[in-house]
Formats: structure tokens, C-alpha cells, sequence
């Protein structure tokens, strides 16, 4: 919800401050609207660079690695494989058990 109303408050003003904005730029018959250009590409560059710099990668890790990259070593439960390999092997035995009685 938060995002839409950004989203509303950035098509106000694009609608109705850049007409403002580009009769600003036309100075002694001279249009220079091309500086309000210039603006937004600088602005659309910072967020690229942002955006490289601060976004993880996330093509090769797996989701247990991603998130301990994002929230941190604690927010994944840890897994004790020794414990599961067990419990795995004794479902095993006890499934085979099963089958020769039958």
C-alpha cells in the first residue's frame, strides 16, 4: 500500500510539475528543456548504481544461503545432518521390517 501511494505521488508530480519544470528551463526565447533531461538521466544513473552495488546476487546461491546473506547467520535454523542421516536409516529398517512381514 505504501509503495502505491509513492507510485500515485510520483505520477502527480511528473503530470503536473514538469510542465512548470520545462517552461522554468525556457528562458529569453532560449529552450534548454534539455537540462531537465540531463536531470533525470543523472538521477536514473545514481539508481543504477545503487542498484549494482547495494542488490545481492542471487543466480547462484540457494535460498538457505540467501538468506543468511540478508538476515543474518541466526535466521536460518540449524540442521544437525548427522541426526537426519539417523532418522532416515531407521525409517528405513523399520519400512523393510514391515515388507518381509507382509
Amino acid at each position: 500500500m505504501l509503495v502505491n501511494i509513492f507510485v500515485q505521488a510520483a505520477l502527480c508530480l511528473n503530470t503536473w510539475v514538469n510542465p512548470l519544470a520545462f517552461e522554468g528551463f525556457e528562458k529569453n526565447g532560449h529552450d534548454s528543456s534539455w537540462k531537465l533531461y540531463l536531470i533525470y538521466a543523472c538521477w536514473v544513473f545514481g539508481e543504477f548504481v545503487f542498484v549494482y552495488f547495494m542488490y545481492v546476487e542471487t543466480k547462484g546461491p540457494t535460498l538457505e544461503e540467501l538468506v543468511k546473506i540478508i538476515d543474518g547467520p541466526d535466521a536460518v535454523a540449524h540442521v544437525d545432518l548427522e541426526q537426519i542421516e539417523k532418522e532416515q536409516a531407521l525409517r528405513s529398517e523399520t519400512n523393510e521390517v514391515a515388507e518381509h512381514k507382509v
